[in-house]
């Protein structure tokens, strides 16, 4: 039997024994302390958590319903059983009314143990009940957060394709004054960070990957560095413990180098006067599912720093989006990280003690040899894309439809334009023989345009598919992406990310 820990409410000590070695002859260990004031009883309450609270009905200075009143006022679930001598059936039934959850009589004590097992059962249940609610909130709140960041991020994603696509591509010219490319500049700084934010909200709720490839986990914690060094002080330094062959993983390349840099900026902020962060790599084996992570291999990072550490209660809110303490960060960086490791099928761990620092694992899924391609490094120079086409640009949203179109007719390249999926359809029936190219938006007012790809396709086959969105590219654009010739832009992009794409869909021609 598990041990009690009982709270009684009386003002004779021989009672409070009586009920406690009753209990005890059912084979509980009992730990018990007797208050018999109402001062006493907040005391104890506030001191630790008890399972169970014995009350006598009318004491000198205290009763059983300004004990249950207490209790209410404290917003304590803790089961109350009224143990008292004869009480009216009346006072009985106001007493169950006010909360009691049973009575027994003193001249029946004999009960008390085969009650007090039926309270904790069913306080037991009632608990499971609080946290199963508690789960389906938190879990319809997850799909509200869902949906509003995807829209956001799609509104946002398009506005900001006027902000930073324009500003590159005006700074682009020769011709500018110094004094408007350092202004342009910094409309074009501003607009990436926002974009950064966007992202980073989008990976909290909805663990978004854009771009998936086998990645060399040595490499990933090697860009994480370089892109955080700037934020590290002089007297802050940072060492690596990595295994001689650490691995590859699969996913976006650039979301785990943002959960990396997420809690390595956490790090740095966990040690404002600096101080030591050490970076290793290790090997994980998961025997059977839980944290939701299936049975098998992980490769583990772990990123620990000597900086002021956290309260358990901290711990417990260190995932959640703008929590904020004196010495945590104050955004969506570990949010994020959180997002984008469970997205990865993987999952973080922490640790932390007061005045010694945090530990943060990561977990994610090894990508076994034969399953993968060592990663080459691309220096080629970005090609811009100067073959005159015709392109049908099916697109509604006015910006974009403007920044597109300037650029492409920049680059000397003929425009179709179709802000809905019916005028797409129109346009590729008429003027199939001379369209080269479709780029194609996904969120269009009638139709989407997944739905319609492959008519889009069966009209003017010849022409590759270029897919722009504002959401990420998600399981359904990744059955898109396997027909032949279609590549996916995620918005707000730059003009050489378009002529790249634009590139690489010709020459699979």
């Amino acid at each position: 039997m598990s041990d009690i820990q009982l709270l009684i409410v009386d003002d004779e000590e021989d009672g409070a024994i009586l009920s406690a070695r009753q209990i005890e002859r059912s084979g509980h260990e009992v730990n018990w302390l007797r208050v018999d004031t109402e001062a006493a009883m907040r005391k104890a309450l506030s001191e630790q958590t008890w399972d169970i609270v014995l009350s006598d009905h009318i004491m000198p200075h205290f009763d059983a319903f300004a004990a249950l009143k207490l209790l209410k006022s404290l917003e304590l679930i803790t089961p109350l059983v009224v143990v008292s001598g004869r009480i009216g059936e009346e006072t009985a039934v106001e007493l169950m009314r006010a909360g009691a959850a049973h009575y027994v009589s003193k001249d029946n004590v004999s009960r008390l143990s085969v009650v007090m097992n039926h309270v904790l059962a069913d306080r037991q249940e009632h608990q499971q009940q609080v946290q199963q609610d508690k789960t389906r909130l938190a879990a319809s709140r997850m799909e509200v957060a869902h949906t509003l960041a995807g829209g956001l991020s799609h509104e946002f994603n398009n506005l900001m394709v006027g902000v930073v696509t324009t500003s590159e591509i005006l700074l682009q010219r020769d011709n500018e004054p110094p004094e408007n490319q350092r202004l342009l500049q910094m409309i074009y700084d501003s607009g990436i960070r926002a974009v950064q934010v966007s992202r980073q909200l989008l990976a909290y709720a909805q663990g978004a990957k854009f771009n998936v490839s086998t990645i060399h986990v040595e490499s990933l914690i090697h860009q994480a560095l370089e892109r955080i060094q700037h934020l590290s002080q002089d007297n802050t330094h940072i060492t690596l413990e990595l295994l001689q062959d650490s691995g590859h993983v699969e996913g976006d390349k650039a979301q785990l180098s943002q959960l990396l840099e997420g809690i390595l900026h956490n790090a740095i902020e966990a040690m404002p006067h600096g101080g030591d962060i050490c970076v290793s790599t290790f090997q994980h084996t998961q025997q059977h599912q839980q944290n939701h992570l299936d049975a098998g291999q992980y490769i583990g990072i772990g990123i620990r720093d000597t900086g002021v550490g956290m309260e358990s209660d901290q711990l417990a809110h260190v995932f959640e989006p703008f929590y904020t303490t004196k010495f945590l960060g104050r955004g969506l960086g570990l949010a994020a990280a959180w997002g984008i490791a469970q997205s990865h099928d993987g999952h973080i761990e922490v640790s932390s003690v007061m005045g010694e620092g945090s530990c943060f694992s990561v977990l994610l899924p090894v990508k076994m040899e034969q399953e993968h391609h060592h990663e080459t490094l691309n220096t080629e120079t970005p090609h811009t894309y100067t073959d005159k086409k015709t392109i049908l640009l099916v697109e509604d949203n006015e910006v974009v439809i403007s920044v597109t179109s300037t650029l492409l007719r920049h680059w000397g390249h003929s425009i179709f334009l179709a802000k809905n999926a019916k005028q797409a359809l129109i346009q590729a029936q008429e003027k199939s023989e001379h369209i080269d190219l479709i780029i194609l938006d996904l969120g269009l007012p009638d139709r989407s345009g997944g739905d319609i790809i492959g008519e889009l396709r069966g009209l003017i086959p010849q022409a590759p598919v270029l897919i722009v969105s504002g959401y990420p590219a998600n399981d359904k654009v990744h059955e898109l992406l396997e027909m032949e010739n279609t590549a996916f832009l995620k918005k707000p992009f730059s003009p050489i990310e378009v002529s790249e794409k634009i590139h690489h869909l010709f020459a699979g021609l």
